[in-house]
């Protein structure tokens, strides 16, 4: 029994010769041998063998799997003429090209056929980022009453309760009764430096010192390869925003959303860091969301937003020093009363150039010895097991960092 690895559609037929010719969805085509099928017409669909020697005939509905580049929605359709939104651009569509006009669905504009297609049920969930109930690519935090906020804070606590007060006196300046509303307040901050530094930890704890809800955006799961999806995306994001008093927008890894611009971007670049300097400007003093960005890449990002008016405030993250290591550690290992201070003197004195991120690692692994050994408290000896473990991870990260420094000045 052969392997059918892909769909075919028919193009012509022979009937003489009792062959057809298939386009295959890489777009070759062959001429194959169809006499053993029957009703085989221009249009329909064949299953072809790996080998090409067999073709059968295809179950109903298959198909070339749809691979759309423009994705609209229908605003208006008055005769033979209609307005189609895509990427928040309105253009005029002749309406007797659009297939089952409906105002307010989607449409994908299908080159071959020159038609706008309705996007099926599952399709249109997706480009919408709202389907009533499945997840959104950012997920949303109530913090107001959290509590911990800088109690949860190590080694940075000075910069967090200078971001803190900053937050606090822009979301007093949005309040209704406010007389400072229209005075120009910070609305927003970047954070930038190595991995694993605590920027993502820092907007939690500032998010929870206000009372904010945190609105998490990952930038690769935003950015989306269909035209108007990730713009559309954006513009809910920070709908989302505006319902609440108190909101605050992190946008984690932000060079691969907010990215430089030049001669050379794709079309998608452009457009959706485009939607999202428009969309920071263009909200209302009063219900405009603070944005936090954080990102490694700080020059890869598009200096448009490094402006006065938008990330206001850049914060720069570097590995910590033995004194906020020693306070890191202390922070983060309050839930295990029975470590003494030397240990976490002695933890800060042997961890030199360790992010916050690899000092954490040390008690997820003492934790994890722990539980295995079935104690009742953590010793001394499930800390230094913990450490062994995390410094054999910080010494991988550490070669691998130093090969990619390597590599990139090399090209250079």
């Amino acid at each position: 029994m052969p392997d059918f690895y892909t769909y075919a559609r028919v193009l012509s037929v022979d009937d003489e010769n009792e062959c057809a010719w298939l386009e295959f969805p890489n777009g070759l085509m062959a001429e194959l041998d169809v006499s053993e099928l029957n009703d085989v017409v221009a249009g329909s669909f064949v299953r072809v063998s790996n080998d090409l020697e067999h073709v059968e005939e295809a179950p109903g509905g298959a198909g070339f799997p749809r691979q759309f580049q423009t994705i609209g929605t229908l605003k208006h359709i008055a005769g033979s003429r209609a307005l189609i939104e895509i990427g928040g651009k309105v253009v005029a569509a002749d309406s007797e090209g659009i297939e089952k006009p409906t105002v307010g669905n989607f449409y994908a504009y299908d080159d071959s056929m020159r038609r706008w297609l309705p996007l099926s049920a599952t399709e249109a969930k997706i480009v919408s980022g709202n389907d009533g109930g499945e997840e959104l690519p950012f997920r949303v935090d109530d913090l107001r009453e959290a509590g911990s906020g800088l109690a949860a804070v190590g080694g940075f606590e000075e910069r967090a309760r200078e971001l803190s007060r900053l937050v606090r006196a822009s979301f007093l300046t949005r309040e209704p009764d406010s007389v400072d509303a229209q005075e120009k307040a910070i609305s927003g901050a970047i954070f930038f430096g190595p991995p694993g530094t605590g920027k993502t930890h820092l907007a939690r704890a500032i998010a929870e010192e206000t009372g904010a809800q945190l609105i998490t955006v990952s930038g690769p799961e935003l950015v989306s390869k269909w035209v108007g999806a990730t713009e559309l995306v954006i513009r809910q994001l920070f709908q989302l925003a505006r319902e609440h008093p108190r909101s605050i927008i992190f946008f984690d890894e932000f060079d691969t959303i907010g990215s430089r611009r030049s001669s050379d971007s794709e079309d998608y670049v452009n457009r959706q860091v485009g939607q999202l300097l428009a969309t920071m400007d263009g909200a209302d003093v009063r219900t405009r969301p603070f944005v936090i960005a954080a990102t490694n890449r700080l020059e890869d990002v598009d200096p448009a937003f490094l402006r006065p008016g938008r990330f206001d405030h850049p914060v720069e993250f570097k590995l910590p020093d033995a004194s906020e290591r020693a306070q890191i550690v202390r922070v983060q290992a309050r839930e295990f009363p029975k470590v003494t201070d030397d240990v976490l003197a002695w933890i800060a004195t042997v961890t030199d150039g360790w992010s916050p991120a690899e000092l954490g690692l040390i008690w997820t692994r003492a934790a994890a010895q722990q539980r295995l050994s079935d104690a009742p408290y953590l010793s001394l000896e499930h800390v230094m097991l913990g450490y062994e473990g995390a410094r054999g991870q910080h010494t991988l990260v550490r070669r691998a960092r130093d090969a990619w420094d390597l590599e990139e000045a090399k090209k250079s």
